[in-house]
Order: structure tokens, then sequence, then C-alpha cells
């Protein structure tokens, strides 16, 4: 598992109609990431929520809080929204089902795989034709990591962290790192949580088959001074990997526009 690259998400190309992202088809070394900042869209939530079926919409009305719900919404929406473009699939076609460890799959189309992660006001969704885990935290300065450090991080993790400059910087990184592994596998975190490495270089994992013996890559990324994500997915060596950034545009006109070409 080599853990030393980034993605830069400096700069995004923006989704929208007559772009050069328009075409959305899955090749096997294409990996589709989209970043979707939450309240751009809070004023078409009564427009995306008719794209939930009775499942999803019986879901939105367990939520307590309104920015749940909003959040439920919008996500769930434009992943249908763009799994409809990637498998060319009605949008009222999409069905999202669940695999015994709950990890949403599409049953429909088995080869095409997805994950989505949001924290405070930010989503991603990575898209790819291979196991793909990903995710983000909010990097909250009043949050007190130090007591989790020795149930999630390897004695040579926390010597990592507590010798880093940025302790707090450090410990979201490797905490991202380890968490989009576990999302991939469709693991929760448990016993291994502590196992799977997050520092740079190559590791070999020999836990119990955790990792299904393939080779794995993790990025980490930095999306704003206050957001840190990564992704991990399964390699292929024979392949190089292309990685899509996307930033979606906001206008409910666009995503329609969209589904139609």
């Amino acid at each position: 598992m080599l853990l030393n690259h980034k993605i830069n998400c400096s700069s995004y190309g923006e989704l929208k109609p007559n772009s050069i992202y328009n075409d959305l088809n899955l090749n096997h070394s294409d990996i589709f990431i989209y970043q979707i900042y939450l309240p751009d869209y809070f004023d078409i939530v009564d427009a995306l929520i008719s794209l939930l079926n009775f499942e999803e919409i019986t879901r939105v009305n367990r939520y307590y809080h309104e920015t749940d719900k909003n959040r439920f919404i919008i996500c769930r929406s434009i992943l249908k929204y763009l799994l409809s473009k990637h498998t060319r699939l009605d949008i009222q076609d999409i069905e999202i089902d669940y695999q015994a460890n709950k990890k949403p799959h599409l049953s429909s189309h088995p080869s095409t795989f997805f994950n989505i992660s949001h924290s405070e006001n930010y989503a991603f969704i990575a898209i790819a034709n291979r196991p793909i885990g990903i995710d983000i935290e909010y990097i909250n300065k009043n949050f007190n990591f130090t007591p989790l450090l020795q149930d999630i991080f390897s004695d040579i993790e926390i010597s990592f962290i507590k010798n880093s400059q940025d302790k707090r910087q450090s410990f979201y990184s490797l905490w991202t790192r380890k968490e989009a592994f576990v999302k991939a596998l469709g693991k929760g975190i448990d016993d291994d949580f502590l196992k799977i490495p997050s520092l740079d270089g190559l590791h070999h994992l020999n836990t119990s088959d955790m990792a299904r013996n393939k080779n794995w890559n993790i990025h980490g990324f930095e999306i704003t001074d206050h957001y840190i994500g990564a992704l991990a997915y399964e390699e292929t060596p024979s392949l190089a990997t292309s990685f899509s950034v996307i930033s979606l545009s906001n206008e409910l006109s666009d995503l329609i526009e969209l589904l139609r070409m």
C-alpha cells in the first residue's frame, strides 16, 4: 500500500454543460472526484428532493435537524445525478442498495464503485470502476485528539504526530487516510483500524485478509485551510491512474441539462 502521494485540489475544473468534462465515461484508470460546497445548494433543496424515492424521503424525515435533512437531500440527489451520467441510466432508475456491511452500492452496475464523505460545509463524492473510499474532515481547533491517539495509531504514528510542527494537521492527515481505507474496504472502525498504516511509504499488511491481498494507494489532499481529506483505491499496476477533480455547478438548470447530454 503506497501512501506518499497527494492530489492537487487547489484548482478545480467546473462541471457545467459544454465543459471539457462532458465525457464522463468511466475507464478502468479513471477516478472522478466531485466537490460540493453544501451552502451553495440550500436554495434548490425543494427541487432536489423530487429526485428521491420513498425510502430516501422516509430517511430524510427521520433527521431531527434541518441541516442534516438538507445535507442528505443534496448529497443523495447529486450522487444520483452523477451515477446517472456515468452509467447512462435514467435518474429515476438509479437505485442505491446496501451490502451486508451497510456499504452503499449500485446493484444494476456492480462494477461502478462510489463513496461519499461530508464534514461541516463540504461534501466529496468519488466514483470509479474499482473499490474506492474517500474521507474529509473539518480541522476543529477545539477538538482534543490526544486521548484518542493510543486507540487509533501505532507507536510510530503517535511519535510522528507528537514530533510534527503542526500536530493537529498531522492527526487529521493520518486519520483521514485510515478512514478512507476502511471505507474502501467496506469495514467499520474495529481492531484492525489501529493496524492500518498511515505514514508515507510502502507498507505490507499482515492482518487477516484485510485488504484481500490487493495493492492499494492512499492519497492525501487539502481542500481549504480548515479541511483535509484522503482517497483510497485499489491499484492497477498496468494502468496509470487518471484523476479528474471537479467542482459542480450549483445551478439546477445546469444539472438538468447535464443529464440530457
